[in-house]
C-alpha cells in the first residue's frame, strides 16, 4: 500500500512539474512572440496589413520578388527593412504614371503596352478583351507587398483568406509564381511550412484544404501536437535584412539555387496546383480581381529541369486562372530581361525589379475584365 501511494505520489509531482515547465515555456514564448522588435515573418505581415488602409493591390510572391523590394527601396530613397516595410513604391509610382485611378471602359491593351515599351507581354489578341469601368478611386493607390522566401501556393491560400476581410481587401490581387511555388520539396507536407502553420490559425481551413495540407494521419497528429505545444516558428528581427536604394548586387550564374536532391516531377506539384485553384476561388468570391505573374527566368543550363517542369504545368496554370476569371501573364522566357537584369538564372536583380513594377503596374490597370479573361 505504501509503495503505491509512493508511486502516486511521484506521479503528481512529474505531473506537476511539466506544467510548471510547460507554463513557464508558453511565457517564456509568448514573450517572444509578441517582442517589438523579433517576429514571424507573418506576424510582420498580419500586423502591418492590420495597421494599414486597404491596398488597392497586393502582391504576393516568395524571394523573386527580392529584386521589385530593392527596386522599391531605390524609389523611396531609403533602405528599406523586410520585416517592417511592406509597400511597393516602385509599383505604387508606376500606377501614379500610366493613371491607375481614372478607371476606363474600355483600353486597347496593345496600344497602352505599346506606349510603355511591353507591346507584346500579354498573349492575346488586345481587342477581344473588354474592361469595367469603375476601379479604385484613390488618389495615390497604395501597394502592398508580401514577399516570403521559399513560399508555396498552400501558403498563398491561407495568407489571402488570413489577411483578407471584407472590410479590409484590395481591389486587385497579384500572385507571383514559378515553378518552385508547385514544390513542397522539403516538407513533411504543406501545412509543415512556417507561412502554413502561422496564417491557419487566422483561416478557415474547410474539409478539402485541411486534408490536402495534411493528407496522412501522422501529417494531422503532428499538426495537431505542435499547435498544442505552439512549436516555434522562425523568426525575423527588425534591420536583420535590408532592401538598399544604391543595391550594388551583379549576376551570378555560378550560385546553387537549389539542392541537388530536388524533384522536378510534375506529378509533385498536384497538391500545389489545387491550391492555386481554390486561391483563385477564393479571390473571386470574394470580388477581387486576380492576375497570375509566372516571373522570368534566364535561359541556364543550370534550370533546364526548372524551365522544363514549367513546360509541363503551365497550361494547367492557364486552365485554373480562366476557370476563376483570373488574369493569366508568362514571362518565363520574356527576352527583355537580361542577365544584367538577374543576380542569378531566378531571382531579379534592382534593374529587373523596376521592370517588373512597371508590368504589374500595367496589368494591374488594364485589369477589370472578368467577361473575357486575358491569357
Amino acid at each position: 500500500m505504501t509503495s503505491r501511494l509512493n508511486a502516486f505520489k511521484f506521479f503528481g509531482i512529474a505531473l506537476v512539474s511539466i506544467a510548471v515547465i510547460f507554463c513557464a515555456w508558453q511565457i517564456w514564448s509568448n514573450k517572444t512572440i509578441n517582442s517589438s522588435d523579433k517576429k514571424t515573418i507573418g506576424a510582420w505581415l498580419q500586423n502591418d496589413y492590420a495597421r494599414s488602409d486597404a491596398p488597392a493591390v497586393l502582391i504576393l510572391g516568395d524571394s523573386q520578388l527580392g529584386g521589385l523590394r530593392s527596386a522599391d527601396a531605390k524609389v523611396a530613397g531609403r533602405k528599406l527593412d523586410f520585416a517592417l516595410d511592406h509597400r511597393s513604391y516602385a509599383v505604387e509610382s508606376e500606377l501614379r504614371k500610366i493613371n491607375f485611378t481614372t478607371g476606363p471602359s474600355r483600353l486597347d491593351i496593345s496600344n497602352a503596352l505599346s506606349k510603355l515599351g511591353f507591346a507584346n507581354s500579354l498573349n492575346h489578341p488586345a481587342s477581344s478583351s473588354r474592361f469595367a469601368t469603375g476601379g479604385v478611386t484613390s488618389a495615390s493607390p497604395k501597394v502592398f507587398i508580401a514577399s516570403q522566401p521559399g513560399s508555396i501556393a498552400s501558403d498563398y491560400y491561407v495568407m489571402t483568406k488570413g489577411l483578407i476581410s471584407e472590410k479590409k481587401k484590395p481591389e486587385i490581387a497579384v500572385i507571383t509564381i514559378n515553378p518552385r511555388t508547385f514544390l513542397d520539396n522539403g516538407l513533411a507536407c504543406p501545412g509543415d511550412s512556417s507561412y502554413f502553420r502561422f496564417f491557419a490559425k487566422h483561416a478557415s481551413l474547410n474539409g478539402p484544404s485541411y486534408n490536402k495540407a495534411y493528407p496522412e494521419f501522422r501529417d494531422k497528429s503532428t499538426a495537431f501536437w505542435k499547435n498544442i505545444v505552439r512549436s516555434p516558428i522562425d523568426q525575423v528581427a527588425v534591420g536583420q535584412f535590408v532592401f538598399l536604394p544604391d543595391d550594388a548586387q551583379s549576376f551570378n550564374d555560378k550560385t546553387l539555387i537549389y539542392p541537388p536532391n530536388f524533384s522536378f516531377e510534375p506529378q509533385s506539384c498536384r497538391h500545389q496546383i489545387w491550391f492555386l485553384n481554390e486561391t483563385l476561388t477564393y479571390l473571386k468570391t470574394a470580388n477581387i480581381k486576380s492576375i497570375v505573374v509566372s516571373m522570368p527566368m534566364l535561359q541556364e543550363k543550370q534550370i533546364a529541369a526548372f524551365k522544363k517542369l514549367h513546360d509541363s504545368i503551365k497550361g494547367e496554370i492557364a486552365e485554373s486562372c480562366q476557370k476563376n476569371e483570373a488574369v493569366y501573364v508568362d514571362l518565363t522566357d520574356d527576352n527583355r530581361f537580361v542577365s544584367s537584369d538577374f543576380l542569378d538564372p531566378v531571382h531579379l536583380s534592382q534593374n529587373g525589379g523596376a521592370k517588373v513594377a512597371k508590368l504589374i503596374a500595367q496589368y494591374a490597370t488594364e485589369t477589370g475584365c472578368h467577361d473575357d479573361t486575358i491569357q
